[in-house]
C-alpha cells in the first residue's frame, strides 16, 4: 500500500523516488487508480471467473471499458453509461471476432472468421438473424432470412456462376436462377435438393424439362 501511494497521490510522482527505494515488484489481487477527487477511475483485479481484468471507469464511477480473459481467449468489452455492454472485440476458439449490441444486451451486428473465412452478419431486435453474408471456399455468399430468422432467399456464387435462391425453413434451396456453363436457367427442387423442373438456354435453344426424385426426365421440350 505504502509503495502503490506514491503512484497514486498527486504532487509524488514515481520516477521521483530515489532508486535504492524504488520497489522491483509489487504482488496484490486487486489495485485501484483514483483521481484528485479521490474517484476510483480504474481497476485491476479478478473476474467472477478468476480471469484478470482492467477496466476503465468514467467520472460517476460506470464501468465503460474491461479488458480480459473470456473462454481462454482475450476480449475487450465497450460499455454504454448504464453498464451494458455494447460492443466487444475477442477471439474465440482461435478466430477474431467483432460483436455490437443493442441496450437490451442484443447481438445486432457481428464481423468474424469461421475457419479461417470472413463472415457478416445483421439480427433484429429479437435475435433473429436476417442478413449473412460471407464467404466459402473463396466464393461470396449473402443470405436473407424472414422474421423468424428461417426461410429466405440468397445470392451466391457457385463453381465460378451466380446463383439466386429461395430457401425453405431449413434452409435447403428450392428454387432459384442460375447461370450453368452460362446459359441462363430457372429451376425447381425438393426438400433433398433434387432438381425437378428446369427451364433455360442451351446451345441448342431454350429447353424445359420436368425429372423425377431419381433425376430422372418425364418430360422435356427444346
Amino acid at each position: 500500500g505504502g509503495a502503490l501511494s506514491t503512484w497514486l497521490l498527486p504532487g509524488q510522482a514515481a520516477w521521483a523516488q530515489e532508486p535504492a527505494n524504488a520497489a522491483k515488484e509489487i504482488r496484490a489481487e486487486r489495485f485501484v487508480l483514483v483521481d484528485e477527487h479521490g474517484l476510483s477511475r480504474a481497476l485491476l483485479s479478478f473476474s467472477g471467473q478468476g480471469e484478470p481484468g482492467l477496466a476503465l471507469q468514467d467520472s460517476a464511477g460506470n464501468i465503460r471499458a474491461w479488458l480480459t480473459i473470456v473462454d481462454g481467449g482475450p476480449s475487450l468489452m465497450l460499455c454504454d453509461r448504464a453498464a451494458s455492454i455494447r460492443a466487444e472485440l475477442g477471439i474465440v476458439e482461435g478466430e477474431p471476432g467483432l460483436w455490437l449490441n443493442d441496450g437490451n444486451f442484443q447481438p445486432r451486428a457481428g464481423l468474424n472468421l469461421q475457419d479461417g473465412e470472413p463472415n457478416l452478419w445483421f439480427n433484429d431486435g429479437e435475435g433473429n438473424g436476417r442478413a449473412e453474408m460471407w464467404l466459402q471456399g473463396g466464393e461470396p455468399a449473402l443470405i436473407l432470412h424472414d422474421a423468424d430468422g428461417l426461410a429466405g432467399t440468397g445470392l451466391s456464387v457457385w463453381r465460378g456462376e451466380p446463383r439466386v435462391l429461395v430457401l425453405d425453413d431449413d434452409g435447403n434451396p428450392r428454387g432459384g436462377i442460375s447461370m450453368p456453363e452460362g446459359n441462363p436457367t430457372f429451376w425447381l427442387a425438393d426438400a433433398e435438393g433434387t432438381d425437378l423442373m428446369n427451364l433455360g438456354l442451351w446451345d441448342f435453344g431454350a429447353g424445359l424439362a420436368f425429372f423425377d426424385v431419381d433425376g430422372n426426365v418425364v418430360w422435356g421440350a427444346p
